[in-house]
This record gives structure tokens, C-alpha cells and sequence, in this order.
């Protein structure tokens, strides 16, 4: 079986050459304007709306995760999935949903991310999927913990680090 995180990184680069492929490496321009100004740029009370629009994804995914029966069952596969499948855990089934949440979660995100930088570029957010992952492993390296809302530290270490809700993509990039 191949690791998880070995598939996402090598789907993410089979992915990206594929839009390099079908774009030619060019950027989609001239999105509407209500998209970019008021979701990409646009504030109530000053909060980015992007902001706004994630809370409810993140609030949804914190009970789902924290109070039913599928957390519990995704926790016990990542924590043990010998014991998950001795308790009765179906585990492909479980798994299934779970890479169809993340992949609705990501659409979410790339929408709004688009929306921020007022493009479609071919490789924007490519380091995502490593950065993801960092953010997994840095949750559970940092507080010592299990993996589970330990994770959730990493993903705000790596936010603060990149910056990613406050600071146009052009500062954040290195001179």
C-alpha cells in the first residue's frame, strides 16, 4: 500500500503538469468583477469575506470530526487501523468519504484563493499539498501529541508562516 501523503504529493505533480499541459501556462485573466472585489478583496467589518465564507467550512468540519461517529472512526483508522477494523470501522468506505470531503474542501478553498489573486494561474498553490502535510506533521511534532486537532496547530503555524489571509501574494514572495 502506498502511503497517503506519497499518493496526495505524487497526484499533486501529475495534476500540475496536466494544467501546465491543457493552459500552456497561461493565466485565466478578466474574472468578473463582483468575484474578485467583493470575494477576493472585499471586508465586512473589517474581516476579509473570504474569511467569512471559510468559518462555516471550518465549523462544520470541526463538529463533524469532534462529534459523530465518522470523527471518531476517521481518529481510530489514523490511530489504529488493525483495531479500527476489528471494531467494525469500514474502512475503505470511511476513507472514501474522507478524500471526497478533502477534495470538495479543497475545490472550496481553490475557489476562494482564485478569487484573492484575481487569476486562474496554472500552479497556483502548488505547495499546498507539501505544505499540508508539514502542517500535519508539525501539529503532532510540536505539541507531542496524537494526530487529530493537534494538526490544527501545524495548519495555523504554516498559515502565520505563508501568511496566506492577510498578505497579497506579492509580499509574501522573497526578494
Amino acid at each position: 500500500m502506498v502511503a497517503p501523503g506519497c499518493l496526495t504529493l505524487a497526484t499533486a505533480s501529475v495534476f500540475q503538469g496536466l494544467t501546465l499541459l491543457i493552459s500552456q501556462g497561461q493565466e485565466v485573466s478578466g474574472l468578473p468583477r463582483p468575484f474578485v472585489h467583493q470575494i477576493g478583496s472585499g471586508l465586512f467589518l473589517d474581516i476579509p469575506i473570504a474569511v467569512l465564507l471559510s468559518l462555516p467550512v471550518i465549523v462544520a468540519l470541526y463538529l463533524l470530526m469532534a462529534r459523530s461517529r465518522y470523527g471518531r472512526y476517521v481518529y481510530a483508522i489514523g490511530s489504529n487501523p488493525k483495531a479500527a477494523l476489528v471494531a467494525g470501522v469500514r474502512i475503505p468506505l470511511t476513507l472514501l468519504i474522507t478524500y471526497v470531503i478533502c477534495g470538495v474542501v479543497t475545490a472550496y478553498s481553490s475557489f476562494l484563493l482564485t478569487a484573492r489573486v484575481s487569476a486562474g494561474e496554472p500552479l497556483l498553490g502548488a505547495e499546498f499539498p507539501l505544505q499540508s502535510i508539514t502542517a500535519a506533521i508539525l501539529g503532532v511534532a510540536v505539541l507531542h501529541q496524537p494526530l487529530g486537532a493537534t494538526a490544527i496547530a501545524g495548519v495555523l503555524l504554516v498559515i502565520a508562516g505563508i501568511g496566506i489571509l492577510a498578505l497579497p501574494s506579492f509580499e509574501r514572495v522573497p526578494a
